[in-house]
């Protein structure tokens, strides 16, 4: 089978990595706006090449022309999750057809959980979509238990989205018990080593509010208040602690 041939792209430090595999897409704020908008043009053009290839003369070759369009899906989703600022709404097409693909294999007993979390923060930006969003939030958090171990910060993300969203809604007591829930207000105070500030920040904090009722809240606001940045990726927690990543 023919592979449309996957390309490079020219970074500031003058590396040419693979769009595909070369690239972590939690790299990307790093990255100049024009290389950021560059790279998923790139990728929204390779996932067009990869949905015009023909099926495969058999099942291992159709198998594996789904795996790479899989994979270019799920490499624009992410890349769109973390420009900036975030493109996660643009992604709703791509997250559509890895979740249901994914449902299709497994005859619909098996959730892809974090594809179906990445969806419901897509549609929970897209005015009208509200609803829809609920029900895949609710379907991606109910089949927790049976999913490898999610991320937490996809967990905090998803979660600080749902709660926007539900406020938005006017569904503010139901924001708030995903505010407290697990992975936020009460996560975050209970993990100090494992997340500095920035870190929390940059996961849920973004242009139009995510975040907002957790990360001003009278706890949080204590909590943060006993680190002291040292430098990059280093700070003091209770002005005795030594952390670094």
């Amino acid at each position: 089978m023919q592979y449309p041939e996957v390309p490079t792209i020219t970074l500031p430090d003058g590396t040419s990595p693979s769009i595909l595999s070369g690239i972590p897409p939690e790299k990307l704020p790093s990255l100049p706006p024009s290389v950021q908008r560059k790279l998923v043009r790139a990728l929204e053009d390779l996932l067009q090449k990869a949905h015009a290839m023909p099926r495969g003369k058999t099942v291992k070759e159709d198998q594996d022309r789904h795996v790479f369009i899989d994979a270019v899906s799920w490499q624009l989703a992410t890349c769109l999750r973390y420009s900036m600022p975030t493109r996660i709404a643009e992604a709703v097409a791509s997250l559509t057809f890895l979740t249901e693909a994914h449902r299709r294999i497994y005859k619909g007993t098996k959730v892809d959980v974090i594809p179906t979390l990445y969806l419901g923060v897509a549609l929970s930006r897209i005015e009208g979509e509200e609803e829809r969003a609920l029900k895949t939030f609710k379907e991606a958090f109910d089949n927790l238990h049976a999913s490898s171990q999610v991320p937490a910060k996809n967990l905090i993300w998803a979660r600080a989205n749902m709660a926007r969203m539900l406020r938005g809604m006017g569904r503010n007591a139901e924001a708030s018990i995903q505010e407290r829930l697990t992975s936020l207000r009460e996560w975050i105070v209970n993990n100090s080593l494992d997340f500095f500030p920035n870190v929390i920040t940059n996961a849920i904090a973004d242009d139009i509010g995510t975040g907002a009722h957790i990360l001003d809240h009278r706890d949080v606001i204590a909590h943060f208040s006993r680190f002291r940045e040292l430098g990059p990726n280093q700070w003091v927690l209770d002005d005795k602690i030594v952390l670094t990543k």
